[in-house]
């Protein structure tokens, strides 16, 4: 996801709405919210260094200065109040999964062999890994609270749930591409997860050093089949919830996002055949 798609979000969501709504919508409002997408977005992805240990330092003050710009923008906004609770909700929410990753331990790895854990986290709710990218849905929620929708009526829960499957979906795909970089760094993520309980279910080591092609042979053919069978799952309810809040078919969020995520599901089908 590129910092211009993500500026982007407000109005692809404003061009998906029915004409009569998307007439109302003032293009400067699509333009802050977009900027305020980008400078989220920009310091997000600092935090997230930080998060992974990879952070450096001169970067935090910049990182601060975007948050600031991002509240700044949405503050300015002067929406309705109900707006301005979901806001500090979704706000709260960020904050507590950064705390909880941040005290997560990480695998322990010696000499290249990952140590198994005798516990390890699991996620039975996948809704749950778009806890740290939720804030990019409020540019879509303001639009539609100018737009006179209440905060706490229907639409605006299916929209928030619209974006929880479409990032869920994009989160889970990341991690199905940096799986490998994220095993031998220790960090867990849902796809660590499940290789890490797959080769505990065979009793296989997993040895990144001396035997590198066992971790890449249990991702290929078993793991990758869950991922694929997940990001279609939430897709397919992404679907289903856009069209609950009357998102056009041909909405940029749709082809742009969800559907580039069904074509790399299908192009890990046809990679799983091969190796079979």
């Amino acid at each position: 996801m590129t910092d211009n798609e993500v500026s982007l979000w407000p109005k692809w969501f404003s061009e998906s709405l029915p004409a009569q709504e998307n007439k109302k919508i003032n293009i400067a409002l699509n333009k802050t919210l977009g900027q305020a997408n980008k400078f989220l977005w920009d310091a997000l992805n600092i935090y997230d260094d930080f998060l992974d240990e990879e952070g450096k330092p001169e970067n935090l003050p910049k990182a601060n200065r975007y948050y600031r710009h991002f509240l700044r923008i949405y503050y300015s906004l002067s929406l309705d109040r109900d707006f301005y609770i979901l806001f500090e909700k979704i706000l709260s929410d960020l904050d507590k999964a950064n705390g909880e990753e941040a005290l997560q331990k990480k695998l322990k790895i010696k000499n290249g062999i990952i140590l198994m854990p005798k516990s390890i986290p699991c996620y039975p709710d996948l809704l749950s890994i778009s806890r740290k990218s939720l804030t990019l849905c409020l540019g879509p929620i303001a639009i539609l609270s100018q737009l006179g929708h209440r905060i706490n009526r229907k639409r605006i829960g299916l929209t928030i749930r619209f974006f929880q499957l479409l990032l869920a979906a994009k989160q889970l795909s990341d991690d199905s591409r940096d799986w490998l970089e994220d095993l031998k760094r220790g960090q867990i993520t849902p796809v660590v997860v499940l290789l890490i309980n797959e080769a505990k279910k065979r009793n296989i080591i997993l040895d990144l050093k001396h035997q590198p092609e066992i971790a890449n042979i249990l991702f290929a053919a078993e793991v990758s089949q869950t991922i694929s069978t997940d990001i279609t799952m939430l897709c397919n309810k992404a679907r289903l919830e856009a069209k609950k809040i009357e998102l056009k078919a041909s909405s940029k969020l749709i082809s742009k996002i969800i559907l580039p995520l069904e074509k790399a599901v299908g192009r890990a089908a046809e990679f799983r055949k091969m190796i079979e």
